[in-house]
């Protein structure tokens, strides 16, 4: 049904003449000379806030009864469609900024024993008691902020009086509604069937896939926790992306980021999740000098692809379904039309797999930073002294960056005939050399076809998946804690709050456009 929208013009002549009655409200509350010196702006401000109630409460007071006449005496049942006879019942509604009566037209079907409101859908209103902008607030709030008392507080505090279960009920089921429609979606790109939702394709679309951990438990098992487990959740971060073409490697030289080594150390560190002083780093790695002056250094990077627009998918199913997803997702946002494509991950096979199946056309580029992971810590693998360790993981830092793959896995095979291949099935240690060395080599190995660094850097591609690894990060700030298990299972728990939060953290509006279009359900419980 199409709907009569208020111009921005409209809305500015109502503000005006809402402002007129303002000056006559004013007049009433402190007379013609106005407020004395010993009126404070809190009190100005009582004043201010319940006249805005009243407005707002005579204004749609008025409206949803004018528009409650309009449906007459008899309205068809929206299941059968036997006429029902229509009569009159007090129903709550919280709105923006108050709470009112709404004096709701009420139908009962005695063929369907249901009792339904014939004006609900025309106001998008459900059985939950709140307008459409209000239920956006209540779900924007508990995917944004830590947690559901957090969001229950913060909505108690703009005026919308909550409790924090009640919000997680909430959350839960509107996380549940994205999710079937994002199934949906899935569906029609596999049928060929879903449009796209831009009307030009970005000049550069980046897909990047990585995931982390989250603390899950078993559904309908009772109050508290019951077999706990953690679970993979899966991230895809979609980005438009403006850069330009070169003739050459605009940056033949690593960044002075890369070549650092307290950022390296940090770097690892973070991204390996290990202690500050871990077996494999001796304590005294920490002190490694910097590289001398004759050392050189690359220039700063003048120009990387610049991020414009992200939107997000999360998941907890499995990888196929999950590719479907991002495939979905691509298509709505006219990906497969940019004019340079690049798909990135780290090394995990599932990646490839989805690369392979949903987007064959796009570059298939390994995260350096995972690559500077393995190299660094091979290197110190080696033992010596410091400094030589520290030229090696420079030496083959610089190879890859130039594309020179090929010397540093020959070099690595030489090392691993030195230190030894581990057994297939000796336990070791996790910072054991061999251990470590092996599997560098691995990683190099099996990646690449992936690692042509100089080639993407000239057709102006990013070159790490930094995005979604910190978007891996906002992910975890709102589902990771040590108190949080999420319920497993289809369409609970878990998989519904990961929807909410891919929708407040892409930039497309989602949340709004999801609320927008969301029907409204004409059925309500019969009172007891």
């Amino acid at each position: 049904m199409t709907r009569r929208k208020l111009s921005p013009q409209d809305l500015q002549e109502i503000r005006e003449l809402a402002s007129r009655w303002g000056k006559i409200v004013a007049r009433h509350a402190f007379g013609e000379s106005g407020p004395g010196t010993d009126i404070d702006l809190d009190a100005m401000e009582q004043v201010a806030t319940a006249a805005v109630a009243g407005l707002s409460e005579g204004t749609l007071g008025t409206l949803l009864e004018k528009q409650a006449q309009l449906l007459g005496m008899e309205q068809p049942c929206p299941g059968c469609g036997r006429l029902c006879r229509l009569k009159r019942a007090d129903r709550p509604l919280t709105v923006r900024g108050i709470q009112l009566k709404q004096s709701e037209p009420i139908g009962h079907c005695p063929d369907c024993r249901r009792d339904f409101s014939p004006q609900r859908p025309l106001l998008r209103l459900d059985g939950h008691g709140y307008s459409p902008a209000v239920l956006q607030m209540i779900v924007e709030a508990a995917g944004k902020l830590p947690s559901f008392p957090n969001a229950a507080y913060a909505l108690c505090l703009a005026g919308v009086p909550i409790s924090a279960r009640h919000v997680e009920r909430l959350t839960h089921e509107m996380g549940r509604e994205m999710a079937q429609k994002r199934d949906e979606k899935a569906i029609q790109r596999r049928r060929r069937q879903l449009p796209e939702r831009v009307a030009t394709p970005p000049q550069v679309a980046a897909v990047e896939i990585d995931g982390g951990r989250l603390r899950t438990r078993a559904a309908a098992c009772g109050p508290g926790v019951h077999q706990a487990e953690n679970k993979e959740d899966k991230i895809a971060c979609l980005v438009s992306l403006q850069s330009d073409r070169h003739e050459q490697d605009p940056q033949p030289e690593p960044p002075e980021s890369f070549t650092e080594p307290r950022r390296v150390q940090r770097l690892v560190r973070e991204m390996k999740g290990l202690p500050s002083e871990h077996p494999g780093e001796p304590a005294e790695a920490a002190e490694v000098a910097e590289p001398a002056s004759s050392e050189k250094k690359a220039p700063p990077v003048e120009e990387w692809p610049r991020p414009l627009v992200r939107t997000c998918v999360a998941s907890m199913r499995r990888a196929k379904l999950f590719g479907r997803m991002v495939a979905a997702e691509a298509q709505e946002r006219a990906f497969y039309r940019a004019t340079r494509r690049a798909f990135l991950g780290d090394g995990l096979a599932y990646n490839w797999t989805i690369q392979k199946a949903y987007f064959p056309d796009f570059e298939a580029i390994v995260d350096f930073l995972h690559m500077l992971c393995y190299l660094y810590l091979a290197a110190w693998a080696t033992g010596g002294e410091q400094a030589r360790r520290w030229s090696l993981y420079l030496a083959w830092l610089r190879a890859c960056w130039q594309g020179r793959v090929n010397e540093v896995i020959d070099e690595l095979h030489t090392w691993q005939d030195r230190l030894g291949k581990p057994l297939d099935d000796a336990e070791l240690n996790a910072f054991d050399p061999r251990l470590l060395v092996a599997e560098a080599l691995r990683y190099l190995h099996n990646n690449q076809q992936r690692m042509d660094y100089p080639r993407y850097r000239q057709e102006g591609l990013p070159i790490t998946s930094s995005l979604v690894e910190s978007l891996v990060g906002q992910f975890n700030s709102r589902v990771k804690a040590r108190n949080k298990f999420w319920n497993r299972g289809e369409g609970d728990g878990a998989e519904t709050i990961l929807q909410i939060r891919a929708a407040v953290l892409s930039e497309d509006d989602r949340l709004s456009r999801h609320f927008a279009e969301r029907p409204g359900s004409p059925y309500r419980r019969k009172a007891a």
